[in-house]
């Protein structure tokens, strides 16, 4: 008998478990706030709206205990002011922190102060927030922000501002710049080939598959699953602890691996469409942690163009791990005719490796969860 149905039975218990433990989801390492940058009297103002988690995260690193209170909330603007990058026509300039009034939803906030050079046509924003600290060996922390640049009391641009996204703004163009769809495509392709845990559970999918129209139904499984749970996520109707969510995902790569190499008669069918769309459910809501709070308040023409744009971004970086993988396993298949059993080798390898990487993100993320 195929595992698929011990399988389904611990999805079950996993998710009734995560309606008693259930807390605002956030499962993989990524802190998220809002900025606002205003273009004030020759001067650049930083408005940061900041993620508690991301105080203590940064607190913990610098040894600096995690407990929350006015010393470590202090302390961080000073992190930030380390840790963000402010240039005007390429030279590096130097900000302070000036003081701010508490955040109306009880969010740390803060402000830093950037004079700017006469007649500066261009400033780059850029920052390594989180970075040097790792959530799970090679799975560094991201710190993302909504931005909107205001000047004269006029939208000059608006988007996300995260390691991977900088900030370019134009003093000189005389209309508003929008990049905010293209912002958000692009955050979900970097979301899903920055993060092991979705490519290592897609590659174990791929491994198994024996035709196109196969690989077609897999993908397109997997991705109705996730894009369910992460559009009820992102709308506030849907929500499950990360402590229940992110151990799952990482059981996902386990499982799959397992699959493909003890029972690989069950790896292709309805058992891996049920594996697919099982796991799925909980890989989109891994996915809606990339968006939860950089959508917080957005109106709703903007929170639809936000969920599309980053669902298709998360398409768009599936493929690019899915068609190079399949790619690979075609041309390993066709050379099975000269070297018989090279195949079946190639994926219990590759199947075996990616289980020991899933059972060390299992370990870790367990660790967190009971943390």
């Amino acid at each position: 008998m195929c595992i698929v149905s011990r399988i389904r039975a611990g999805l079950l218990l996993w998710l009734c478990a995560g309606l008693f433990f259930s807390s605002p989801l956030s499962a993989h390492p990524v802190a998220q706030g809002s900025l606002q940058a205003q273009l004030v009297n020759g001067s650049l103002v930083l408005n940061f709206t900041v993620a508690l988690e991301q105080v203590l995260v940064a607190a913990q690193a610098q040894s600096a205990g995690g407990m929350m209170d006015e010393t470590v909330l202090g302390k961080h603007a000073d992190y930030l002011l380390r840790h963000v990058r402010v240039e005007a026509d390429g030279e590096l300039l130097s900000g302070t922190a000036l003081a701010v009034p508490a955040s109306p939803k009880g969010a740390p906030a803060y402000r830093l102060l950037y004079p700017l050079p006469p007649e500066v046509s261009r400033v780059l924003l850029s920052q390594d927030l989180l970075r040097e600290i790792d959530f799970a060996p090679g799975n560094p922390w991201e710190v993302s922000y909504r931005a909107r640049v205001v000047r004269d009391g006029s939208l000059l641009t608006e988007g996300l501002f995260s390691h991977n996204q900088p900030l370019t703004l134009d003093l000189q163009a005389g209309s508003v710049v929008s990049s905010f769809a293209w912002d958000y495509l692009v955050h979900g392709v970097k979301h899903i080939l920055s993060g092991y845990d979705h490519i290592l559970f897609v590659i174990g999918l791929v491994l198994a598959v024996g035709s196109l129209r196969e690989l077609g139904l897999i993908v397109l499984i997997f991705t109705l699953a996730h894009s369910l749970t992460m559009s009820l996520a992102v709308l506030d109707w849907l929500r499950l602890s990360p402590r229940i969510v992110e151990p799952v995902i990482a059981f996902s790569i386990v499982a799959v691996s397992v699959q493909n190499v003890c029972r690989p008669e069950c790896s292709r069918g309805k058992s891996r469409y049920w594996i697919a769309f099982g796991f799925g459910l909980f890989h989109g809501l891994g996915f809606a942690g990339g968006l939860l709070e950089t959508v917080a308040e957005l109106p709703s023409a903007q929170l639809l163009t936000a969920i599309a744009s980053f669902s298709g971004g998360v398409e768009l970086g599936h493929l690019a791990v899915v068609v190079p993988v399949y790619g690979v396993l075609a041309a390993v298949k066709t050379t099975d005719a000269v070297r018989p059993g090279l195949a079946p080798l190639v994926r219990g390898l590759g199947s075996q490796l990616i289980g020991l990487c899933g059972l060390a993100y299992f370990y870790f993320a367990l660790q967190t969860a009971l943390a």
